[in-house]
């Protein structure tokens, strides 16, 4: 009998660890430099998840998610390849070769899928309040359904990390979206050099 019931127990509790799981608590992303968050909104765009792959991959860093509308959502990651504190130059050639291998990469992984990514265009610009330099590199994306997609990449190094913001959209979205995109790429830089978004 007493067997009987702890099966009974143990049944329930495995029943139970699903619940348990499903429970859990987002990953967390800080921002590099403090023990804080990301912002729970930054320019109209509120976060929606974040992940953490530094446990599993060290130099892997964080992601978050944050989003302004079902159509429109945008993609931080902070992390560093290097393995060693980077430096706040855009210029630098470690990081420029990053950021160029970063830009090709949209051709690679869009092509895997059958799209293909015209216009690609990369080049610095400014971004932020101090006006820092960052890099960007825009491009269009036909899918192989024949959508059309246009996505927005920005890299740059601040509290001795890379910073990267990538968004892609429907093309016809775009137009709509750009000006919010541009305010978050600003905030995200604000906030990569220590001010509140």
């Amino acid at each position: 009998m007493g067997l009987l019931r702890a099966g009974r127990m143990l049944a329930a509790a495995v029943a139970c660890v699903p619940l348990l799981a499903a429970a859990a608590p987002t990953e967390h992303c800080l921002v590099p430099g403090t023990d804080a968050e990301f912002p729970a909104s930054v320019a109209g765009f509120v976060r929606v998840s974040a992940e953490d792959y530094e446990s599993s991959a060290p130099g892997g860093g964080c992601s978050v998610r944050y989003q302004n509308s079902p159509a429109v959502w945008i993609d931080v990651y902070v992390y560093n390849p290097f393995h060693q504190r980077v430096g706040d130059a855009p210029r630098d050639e470690p990081l420029l070769q990053l950021f160029r291998a970063t830009a090709a990469g949209i051709s690679q992984s869009w092509a895997k899928n059958g799209a293909t990514v015209r216009d690609l265009h990369a080049a610095y610009e400014w971004r932020g309040a101090k006006h820092m330099e960052v890099m960007v590199a825009t491009a269009s994306i036909e899918t192989k359904d024949k959508n059309e997609l246009s996505t927005y990449l920005q890299v740059w190094p601040a509290a001795g990390v890379v910073w990267k913001m990538r968004m892609t959209v429907d093309s016809k979205e775009y137009d709509d979206a750009k000006a919010r995109i541009l305010a978050v790429a600003d905030a995200l830089v604000d906030l990569s050099q220590g001010a509140q978004p």
